[in-house]
Formats: structure tokens, sequence, C-alpha cells
């Protein structure tokens, strides 16, 4: 008769134990002390050329070089990528979360890549109760931008 009371017993101290720990991890990450680092490649693997095939890719984008590293001014500090694309040349930039869909421009600036800040894209109604699938960017005028989303319904 006290096995289920122990087994209960234990299960609660369990979850206790697993609140706690996530409540002192996102207390810790509020603070920054608890910060999951990305892994980077070290800088003579990010400077090797790549072979002459994808070089001429990345000749013809003229946007960023092999390995280049990009600064980006995400619109919020936690926010989660759901969706990204570009247009051919590269400059344009889409990003979708969960809600709502982003662009920005590339522009260079002291030798380095960088992208303008993510805008918030004008709402489209059609899309109201729609699952965001993919996204496509079209650029008939080098300066404007048109996204087609692909959809489903929720």
């Amino acid at each position: 008769g006290a096995l289920p009371c122990h087994l209960f017993r234990g299960g609660v101290r369990l979850i206790a134990c697993l609140w706690f720990l996530g409540a002192a991890w996102s207390i810790a990450q509020i603070f920054g002390v608890a910060d999951i680092s990305d892994t980077v490649l070290p800088e003579e693997v990010m400077e090797k050329p790549l072979p002459d095939a994808a070089g001429s890719a990345y000749e013809a984008i003229g946007a960023i070089g092999p390995h280049e590293r990009v600064l980006i001014d995400w619109p919020r500090n936690d926010f989660q990528v759901w969706g990204m694309s570009s247009d051919t040349s590269g400059r344009h930039f889409v990003i979708a979360d969960e809600f709502q869909i982003y662009s920005a421009q590339m522009y260079h600036a002291n030798g380095r890549s960088m992208l303008t800040g993510f805008t918030l894209v004008p709402r489209c109604f059609a899309l109201e109760g729609q699952a965001l699938q993919d996204l496509t960017v079209v650029c008939d005028d080098p300066d404007e931008i048109s996204i087609a989303p692909d959809a489903t319904s929720a």
C-alpha cells in the first residue's frame, strides 16, 4: 500500500525541482548570466576560399562574399525566425515570425555588409487566419520589394 504514495511523492518532488530549475534558468537569462553562445567557426575556416564553382556563384550575386558575416539588427532581442528569403541579387531580405513579416535591404558600410533594420511589412488581410509556409521575394525595381507569401488555412 505505500508504493503509490512513494511514487506520487517522488514525482511531485521531481516536478518541483524541474520547476525551480526552470525559474532559476529564466531569471539567469534575463540578467544575462546564463547565455547559450552560438558556435562560431574559427577564423581560418571562415576565411578559407571556396572552390571556383561556388565562388563564381557569389560573384554573380555580388552582395556578399563567401563566409562573410553580415551585421543584422533584429526586430526584437527575442525574435524567432520562422522563415527567411531573399531576392536573386541577395540585396533584399524578408523574415517572418509566427505572426508578422519584416523586410530589410543589404548595404555596404566601411567595407562590411550590413542589413538595414528590419521593418514591418504592411498587413495583408488575405492572410488572416492562414499559416505561413513560405515566402518569395520579387524585385522588378531594384528599390522596390514585393513579397509573395505561400500560406495554408490554419
